[in-house]
């Protein structure tokens, strides 16, 4: 640093910080710590790791998961890691009535892990009934400063840089994993779409747009449905990557809020974005 070359030194464990190989070596490091847990089933990215458990009760659950914490705090131990108790947190996913008033005792070197309601994985914020209006909302907030940026620099920039800029901070936000939320987040879609119907104006008043294929709301959602189906829809079905078909959720007629369970998958077309593509 500043052109000086500190001295060579030993590292017994751990990884070198600020090196271009640390992530990596990282990885590497840590490669095993699935195999210290017997009940949960992990999810590893980075340096964050999230542990999953299911059980026939709220007890079952409960002692799954302090069991493998306990595994996982001897694992720590033996790789001479330490673990942020702070930042560590635990959250029940289920229906109103299945988690209601349930608060169990979840423990990590002798410490209890503060239980929260909602969080963000991956930029997706996840709440305890799958319900994604906390998720809808952030989405809404970003799309919104986006499309604030674009009419402010709408009278400077030609039509071209405008829509480059448009795919670049406001299309991502609709279609960023739409495969985890776009489905399920039905009673929150007229919030999402009217900001869609708004950048895709951004100003009636000025003769610049939006690509083309935007213009159109319904065009909006089929492009949002084939990147949720060229990812869901075959793991789903167990089919080959290239095997691509266009679902439509459809509403019970009775009650819109609900979904009949026969017509809970209306296969279609396949669509025109879709034929020929391979994953």
């Amino acid at each position: 640093m500043n052109g000086f070359i500190s001295s060579e030194r030993l590292i017994k464990c751990g990884v070198p910080q600020g090196s271009i190989l640390g992530p990596l070596l990282f990885l590497l490091y840590i490669n095993d710590l699935p195999e210290c847990l017997n009940i949960t089933r992990p999810q590893l990215f980075a340096d964050d790791t999230n542990l999953t458990a299911s059980g026939d009760s709220m007890n079952d659950a409960e002692f799954a998961v302090n069991s493998d914490l306990e595994n996982l705090r001897n694992w720590l131990i033996a790789n001479k890691l330490s673990l942020n108790v702070a930042k560590t947190e635990f959250m029940l996913i289920g229906s109103k009535r299945m988690i209601k008033d349930s608060h169990p005792n979840i423990f990590i070197e002798n410490k209890q892990i503060k239980q929260v309601y909602e969080c963000k994985t991956l930029g997706i914020i996840v709440d305890q009934h799958l319900s994604w209006k906390s998720n809808t909302k952030n989405i809404c907030k970003k799309i919104t400063a986006g499309i604030s940026a674009l009419r402010r620099i709408k009278p400077f920039v030609d039509k071209d840089t405008l829509i480059s800029i448009y795919n670049t901070i406001v299309r991502p936000h609709f279609d960023y994993c739409c495969e985890v939320w776009d489905v399920l987040a039905i009673a929150n879609e007229n919030d999402q779409e009217s900001h869609g119907q708004l950048s895709m104006s951004v100003d009636p008043t000025v003769d610049i747009s939006v690509p083309e294929a935007d213009k159109n709301t319904q065009e909006h959602l089929e492009h949002r449905q084939c990147t949720m189906c060229k990812e869901a829809w075959p793991a789903r079905q167990h089919l080959a990557s290239e095997v691509f078909i266009c679902c439509r959720c459809k509403r019970d007629k009775k009650s819109p809020k609900k979904f009949s369970a026969e017509n809970d998958m209306d296969p279609g077309t396949v669509p025109e974005q879709l034929r020929g593509l391979t994953q």
